[in-house]
């Protein structure tokens, strides 16, 4: 066997269509040389599941090391910030948090240290002792804690459009497509491009992946609920492309055109859900086509359309999505404990 992307033989890796680190899920079982499978890996997935750790994270994702990943946090007490990481509150209440205070003159105040577990507390205080002898100590209340220290969690939305997460949705589409017929059947010279693409990036000569705006189409998927990935593959006999549309966590969706020369006999639509959770695949029937004409397999203008501009124009609908789906997930979660 053959090796989809290089072309060589021995193509014996197996490779996981959605990477380990955004869930459990498919795998491609051959068609993937090991040389190809650790690149691919290495240059766009350790990548992109780093910047998607926050969401990782609240879904319980814990990929190979089954550990949850951590995520950045800036705590703020007063008027100071520390940058920390923890993966849950568990991993907070552990810390000590070290703030130094200045005053607006400039002139240092003091050394203020947080921290639930009084043992650890009174290591610090001691160690600090040793280095100033003539320190004075000044326990804080708790209510001034609990009132001037904050949390706050960034999640920078635009990791959607950064050039190794739309490689990535290829990767994802061609491998689900793969697993779908064969390697041979994407050996063809018409895939080369997309190939070359996910392996090295770079200008392409169409818009082989774009961020889906199309409200019609975002519609149909909008009952799949946040968190779960989503893969459609859509191909019309009267347009020429073969298209995969690419939900991660059915957030963001992409189309990746495979194919721009594909010929179809007949209409094709084939719907997959993937729980991150159990890496159960769910493929329904579809008793309605989705939409006819160039939405999915065709070209259209939004296309071509920078994907950092269609996240800021769907900025307020993702947003919403985003918070129902972190809320809707909480009251399971809390209706699963209460159990």
């Amino acid at each position: 066997m053959n090796c989809i992307y290089c072309t060589k033989p021995n193509a014996d890796s197996e490779s996981h269509i959605i990477p380990e680190a955004l869930g459990k899920g498919p795998i491609l079982k051959t068609g993937v040389c090991t040389k190809c499978n650790n690149e691919i890996n290495n240059d766009i997935e350790k990548y992109i599941s780093k910047k998607l750790s926050y969401i990782r994270n609240f879904l319980q994702l814990t990929g190979k090391r089954s550990n949850r990943p951590t995520i950045d946090i800036e705590a703020t007490f007063f008027n100071t910030t520390l940058q920390i990481s923890a993966r849950g509150p568990r991993d907070l209440d552990s810390k000590i948090l070290t703030f130094q205070i200045d005053e607006k003159t400039g002139k240092k105040k003091g050394i203020v240290f947080i921290c639930p577990d009084n043992v650890k507390i009174e290591q610090a205080k001691r160690q600090y002792e040793k280095r100033h002898p003539n320190a004075i100590w000044e326990e804080i209340s708790p209510d001034i804690i609990d009132k001037e220290i904050q949390y706050r969690i960034y999640f920078d939305m635009g990791v959607f459009a950064d050039p190794k997460c739309l490689r990535l949705a290829a990767k994802i589409a061609l491998e689900w497509w793969c697993s779908k017929r064969s390697p041979q059947d994407i050996a063809y010279s018409n895939y080369d491009e997309i190939k070359q693409y996910i392996r090295y990036g770079g200008k392409t000569s169409y818009p082989l992946v774009s961020v889906v705006s199309d409200k019609n189409i975002l519609s149909y998927f909008i009952k799949i609920p946040f968190g779960i990935h989503t893969l459609f593959i859509g191909a019309d006999p009267r347009s020429h492309n073969l298209t995969v549309l690419v939900g991660l966590f059915s957030f963001v969706f992409y189309k990746v055109i495979l194919n721009r020369h594909y010929s179809a006999f007949t209409k094709i639509e084939e719907l997959a859900i993937v729980n991150p959770q159990t890496g159960k695949v769910y493929e329904p029937m579809i008793r309605a086509s989705l939409h006819d004409g160039p939405y999915i397999s065709g070209i259209n203008e939004s296309d071509n359309i920078e994907p950092i501009e269609v996240l800021r124009a769907m900025e307020s609908h993702l947003l919403n999505r985003f918070n129902k789906g972190l809320e809707n997930i909480l009251t399971q979660s809390q209706k699963a404990h209460e159990k």
